[in-house]
């Protein structure tokens, strides 16, 4: 892995990895947020779109726009998910559940796993980071144990998430021509989610919201264009360094608590997750 791509990889781990506590920072319902991110989205489609020129073609445009819908489903959960939990607690179960729905789909639909040792060894490092994951979440009384519910919320986010990223590779769209079908598709889907309770919602709110969005822009926009070169599976693993910042920025910008003994999972959690996360990066 060139050393450009590695530091490219790491901007949607930034990005993704300060949404939820933005969209925490922020407030709002979970429409709320999930329109404000999906209008900071639309914009910049429809910006790069006219700067760029770009023409589409109607199967890729459905199939990112598709993808666009997939993720205001998944997302709206994750923002669900919030509302109900501390971001260092449902954050490593979203991004346990992602990583292991990502990483079988690209190795066996997406035939990244060219081989059976990059199999095996694929599977080794997934579990080496979920270990990690289990360690970062570990609680040291039953009253920080997240609800049932929340974990429904994050794997039907993940299942959903996991369409949202997969799909525009296994049809082998790349680049400028994904992001204003898939942007329009977000806007759609957000809409129709939100439509029950569209007279509830707060203009204020929404507005607050975009900036939510922009942290996403930046991250999915970064991950579309190093996956083109790293593959699928390679580049979401490597993204998902989202969790130590989202992990660590929760408890030092939202003042999430941790007891000594939880401090020292964290710790030895990251060292663990680090290691599987660039052992898959490796088998590049």
């Amino acid at each position: 892995m060139a050393i450009h791509h590695l530091f490219l990889a790491l901007i949607p781990a930034l990005g993704w990895g300060m949404m939820p506590i933005l969209s925490k920072i922020m407030g709002g319902k979970s429409e709320e947020q999930l329109i404000g991110t999906t209008i900071a989205a639309l914009l910049f489609g429809l910006i790069f779109s006219l700067s760029q020129q770009v023409t589409y073609q109607t199967v890729s445009f459905i199939i990112c726009f598709l993808s666009g819908a997939f993720w205001a489903v998944g997302q709206y959960f994750q923002f669900r998910a919030l509302e109900k939990a501390e971001v260092s607690k449902a954050m490593p179960i979203s991004v346990g559940t992602q990583l292991a729905f990502v990483t079988l789909v690209s190795g066996i639909f997406l035939l990244e796993w060219t081989s059976i040792f990059v199999a095996i060894m694929s599977i080794i490092a997934l579990s080496v980071i979920l270990v990690g994951i289990l360690l970062v979440t570990k609680t040291s009384n039953n009253n920080g144990k997240i609800a049932k519910q929340v974990i429904v919320f994050l794997c039907i986010s993940s299942a959903f998430l996991m369409l949202y990223v997969t799909i525009t590779s296994y049809f082998d769209i790349h680049g400028p021509q994904v992001f204003l079908p898939q942007s329009i598709g977000m806007f759609v889907g957000g809409m129709v989610i939100s439509m029950k309770r569209i007279r509830q919602l707060k203009v204020n709110a929404i507005a607050r919201n975009i900036i939510t969005g922009c942290s996403w822009v930046i991250a999915n926009t970064t991950l579309f264009v190093v996956s083109a070169s790293l593959g699928v599976g390679i580049t979401y693993s490597f993204s998902q360094m989202s969790l130590l910042v989202a992990t660590y920025g929760s408890i030092i910008l939202l003042r999430e608590k941790k007891t000594v003994l939880e401090k020292r999972s964290v710790y030895l959690g990251t060292l663990v997750y680090v290691i599987g996360v660039i052992g898959m990066s490796l088998l590049k």
